[in-house]
């Protein structure tokens, strides 16, 4: 995990980056969930959306109030984005 350090005084933006090796494991882990437990990654990517929407709106109440943009990559990860930003436009979050 690589996080930027700001300056004082410079506009906070925290991304994080995952190595080659990490995603490799978080792949090996859905799989594992779909062989071995029976959890589609649909039901996965589901889950994951909607507890993000969930944390975000307990993080930042006044957020189903305001305008809100997801920026979703094409991997497993922007299917949850997707989930999420529905949450939001639907008003399910209100």
């Amino acid at each position: 995990e690589k996080v930027k350090k700001y300056k004082k005084g410079e506009e906070k933006k925290q991304i994080i980056t995952l190595t080659n090796r990490e995603k490799e494991t978080l792949k090996k882990i859905d799989e594992r969930a779909e062989t071995e437990f029976g959890i589609s990654l649909l039901q996965l990517m589901e889950v994951a959306g909607t507890r993000m929407a969930e944390f975000l709106r307990s993080k930042f109440p006044r957020l189903t109030q305001l305008e809100v943009l997801v920026i979703c990559g094409k991997g497993n990860n922007g299917g949850d984005g997707l989930v999420m930003a529905g949450f939001f436009t639907t008003g399910v979050l209100k």
